[in-house]
C-alpha cells in the first residue's frame, strides 16, 4: 500500500520539476520577443516580419511613405511599423496616403517636408478665382469673366493661365485661337477690361504776356490776366454687359433638388428657353443645381457636379457660400 502511494508522490513531483522548466522557456522566449520588438535605434517591428526595417512611426497610427522605393510603404499600428508592398504597377502616393496607378501617383523622394498637404499653387488669384472648382479630374475651362484666360485642372487643382497676345480662348474647342476666330459670348476681350474713369487729359501751358521794356517813364505795369484753360470733364461710357435672360419655366411638381425629374418634366432641350448667345451657360429657373447651356444658339439642360450649384455671378458651377 505504501509503497502505492510513493509511486503517486514520484509522478506528480516529476510533472512539477517539467512545468516549471517550460515556464522557464517561455519566459525566456518573451524576452526575447520583446527584444525583437523594441531595438536599440528607437525603430520597433514585430517579432514575424520579415522585411527587417530601421523606419520609426512618426505617429501610433497610420500609414508613411517608404522614401527608397515609392512602391512600398510602412503601416504603423500602436507604434509598431511594418513594410508593405503595393500591387503590381501601383505606388504609394504621399498626398493621398494610398496605392495608386505609377502613372498618377505622386511618389515621395524625402526631398521635401513631411507635410501630408496637397501641393498648391502658386498662381496668384482674385475674389472670383478663388471660388471656381474644377468640375472634372483633368481638364481645360473658361475663364467665367475673361476671354483671354483659361482654367487648367490636374487632379481637382486649378490653375490660372493666360493665352498668348493677340489670342483668345475658344469655349469650344477648349484652346487658344486668333482673337478674330473666338466668340467670346458674355466674356470679356481685354481691351474691355479697362477701368471705367480713367481717361487722361491733356493740360495746355499757358504763356504769360510779355510786358513791354518803358523807354522814358516808367508805366504801370498792368498784371497779365491769364484765364485758366477749361478742363473737359471726361465723359465715359458704361461698359454694355450682356443682359442676364430672366425666363419663367413651365411650372413642374418635381422638388428643386429632385433634378431628375425636372429634366424629364420639362425637357434636356427646353423649346421655352432662347438663347441670348450663340454660346453660354445661364441659370435653369427650375433648380440651382441645373444650368441651361447654349451651343450654336440651341440651348440644353446640364447637371452641376455632385454638392455643387450654379452661379449667376461667375455663370458656371462653384461651391455654395
Amino acid at each position: 500500500m505504501y509503497t502505492h502511494y510513493f509511486s503517486i508522490f514520484i509522478v506528480i513531483f516529476t510533472a512539477t520539476l517539467i512545468g516549471v522548466e517550460g515556464t522557464g522557456k517561455t519566459d525566456d522566449s518573451s524576452r526575447n520577443e520583446v527584444q525583437n520588438i523594441a531595438i536599440g535605434d528607437g525603430s520597433r517591428r514585430w517579432p514575424w516580419d520579415k522585411e527587417k526595417t530601421n523606419f520609426v512611426c512618426p505617429l501610433p497610427f497610420g500609414v508613411f511613405s517608404d522614401i527608397t522605393d515609392c512602391s512600398y510603404f510602412f503601416l504603423c499600428v500602436a507604434g509598431v511599423a511594418s513594410r508593405k508592398k503595393c500591387q503590381r504597377a501601383q505606388q504609394f502616393d504621399k498626398y493621398r496616403k494610398k496605392c495608386l496607378p505609377f502613372i498618377i501617383a505622386v511618389c515621395d523622394k524625402g526631398d521635401d517636408d513631411s507635410s501630408t498637404k496637397a501641393p498648391t499653387t502658386t498662381t496668384k488669384k482674385d475674389g472670383d478665382d478663388e471660388k471656381f472648382t474644377c468640375p472634372s479630374l483633368i481638364g481645360l475651362f473658361m475663364h467665367p469673366k475673361d476671354c483671354s484666360k483659361y482654367y487648367s485642372c490636374t487632379f481637382y487643382l486649378p490653375t490660372l493661365k493666360s493665352c498668348p497676345d493677340k489670342q483668345l480662348f475658344d469655349g469650344v474647342k477648349l484652346s487658344c485661337k486668333p482673337a478674330k476666330d473666338v466668340h467670346c459670348g458674355n466674356r470679356k476681350r481685354p481691351d474691355e477690361l479697362t477701368t471705367p474713369g480713367e481717361t487722361t487729359v491733356e493740360i495746355i501751358p499757358t504763356e504769360e504776356p510779355e510786358t513791354p521794356s518803358p523807354e522814358t517813364e516808367e508805366p504801370e505795369t498792368p498784371s497779365p490776366e491769364t484765364e485758366e484753360p477749361e478742363t473737359p470733364s471726361p465723359e465715359t461710357e458704361e461698359p454694355t454687359t450682356t443682359p442676364k435672360p430672366r425666363v419663367t419655366a413651365p411650372e413642374t411638381d418635381c422638388d428643386e433638388d429632385d433634378v431628375d425629374c425636372i429634366i424629364d418634366d420639362l425637357g434636356e432641350t427646353p423649346d421655352w428657353f432662347e438663347c441670348p448667345e450663340d454660346i453660354g451657360s445661364y441659370p435653369h429657373p427650375s433648380s440651382k443645381k441645373l444650368f441651361i447651356f447654349c451651343l450654336n444658339w440651341k440651348p440644353s439642360v446640364k447637371k452641376c457636379g455632385q454638392d455643387l450649384i450654379f452661379s449667376e455671378e461667375l455663370m458656371t458651377c462653384v461651391q455654395p457660400y
